[in-house]
């Protein structure tokens, strides 16, 4: 497998089909498509003004947006060209989700908000999160009904059909299991794992501080 020639601190990666999205701060984003032979051909090399924190790819791959500290939701086709520029935070963008059926995006930012779109980038909702700093963790159910925040007091559900916030005490990095039923979180000293309920499951203290969470 070819490899794009060029040698940056990577902060975020996507992938979707058979393309790969991923950003450095302060230099580009690349967008690289992998074809049956395996060969990565670079797309798109575009300079930012500032860095890229976040890419995600919409669920037909069609499409990747990205978030950064320019403030704005850029939305772009997978061959590289920038469709929209959606502008509504009043800070840096921490992150960045397509909901699975498409029709969603939502971004999380360092003005302590999460902020819901259409797929074409028209405003739904804003949901204010507690002073501090910093953005929160944001990811949609796999049915996309809802919306999972983690933030470092406590994580919150969003019903996206009826609007109805419910807040579960899972405080720091978060992430939802593929299949929606478990939400993971970690601060610097402690995992918990969680029922999408907000039942706990699970708790063990950290060794070292300082952690990341998958699922």
């Amino acid at each position: 497998m070819n490899c794009i020639s060029r040698f940056f601190f990577v902060s975020c990666f996507a992938c979707a089909g058979i393309g790969a999205a991923f950003a450095g701060a302060p230099d580009p984003v690349d967008y690289a498509q992998y074809e049956k032979d395996a060969n990565a051909v670079p797309v798109l090399q575009s300079r930012f003004s500032g860095s890229i924190h976040d890419v995600a790819f919409s669920p037909d791959g069609k499409y990747f947006a990205s978030a950064g500290t320019d403030r704005t939701l850029k939305i772009w086709t997978s061959d590289g060209i920038l469709v929209k520029v959606i502008s509504g935070h009043s800070d840096s963008l921490g992150g960045v989700a397509y909901s699975p059926d498409g029709r969603y995006i939502a971004t999380s930012s360092d003005d302590r908000t999460v902020r819901l779109w259409t797929a074409d980038g028209r405003p739904l909702q804003t949901i204010q999160l507690k002073p501090g700093y910093g953005a929160a963790d944001i990811s949609f159910s796999p049915d996309s009904e809802h919306l999972v925040i983690g933030d470092k007091d406590d994580g919150r559900i969003v019903n996206l059909n009826s609007n109805v916030i419910r807040t579960i005490c899972f405080p720091g990095l978060m992430a939802l299991s593929h299949d929606g039923k478990y939400i993971a979180s970690c601060t610097s000293r402690l995992f918990t794992l969680w029922t999408f309920d907000g039942r706990l499951v699970a708790s063990r203290d950290l060794p070292n501080p300082g952690a990341s969470v998958y699922a």
